[in-house]
């Protein structure tokens, strides 16, 4: 259903939308990075894309591979939509947020990660990013429609900003 929502909120952006079926919680960061250098490769080779406007996003354990490729890749991806998640605990993220790319946070107000996601805020705005922090009704759970469409929304103007 959360796909589905991305999806069609992404037509109306005239974006593709992607996502790999093998990226999941467990996997190490070099696993990632490999399946996701693919994923990448693959797209530029099979699209006419604008390599200057990608975006990234995940729930949870998907925000992190999120946060990775985009810093990865700070002078493709404009944004990160951060659902569930903040930088992690490791602060691997932390060390190399870009300011060049903002993010939109979103969780619910009684998710166990909340605290997490609150620092990620503070850490992407004290270092210069674009940050915004969206709180629903909810717990550790993908966002409702009405928050996507907003982060959406949202990101698709902060992430030409912060250029």
């Amino acid at each position: 259903m959360t796909a589905m929502i991305f999806s069609c909120a992404a037509i109306n952006q005239g974006w593709i939308v992607v996502g790999s079926l093998d990226v999941k919680n467990g996997l190490s960061y070099q696993v990632i990075s490999e399946i996701q250098d693919a994923m990448l490769n693959d797209i530029l080779h099979r699209y006419s894309v604008d390599i200057n406007q990608f975006y990234a996003t995940g729930f949870s354990g998907g925000t992190y591979a999120s946060y990775y490729i985009a810093y990865a890749y700070p002078d493709h991806f404009r944004g990160v939509i951060a659902c569930g998640a903040g930088l992690g605990t490791d602060n691997v993220f932390a060390r190399i947020v870009s300011s060049k790319i903002s993010v939109f946070h979103c969780l619910g107000n009684n998710d166990f990660k909340y605290d997490e996601v609150v620092w990620a805020h503070h850490i992407l705005i004290e270092r210069g990013a674009h940050s915004k922090l969206r709180k629903y009704e909810g717990t550790h759970q993908y966002p409702p429609k009405e928050v996507i469409l907003e982060a959406l929304d949202w990101i698709s103007k902060e992430g030409a900003v912060s250029r």
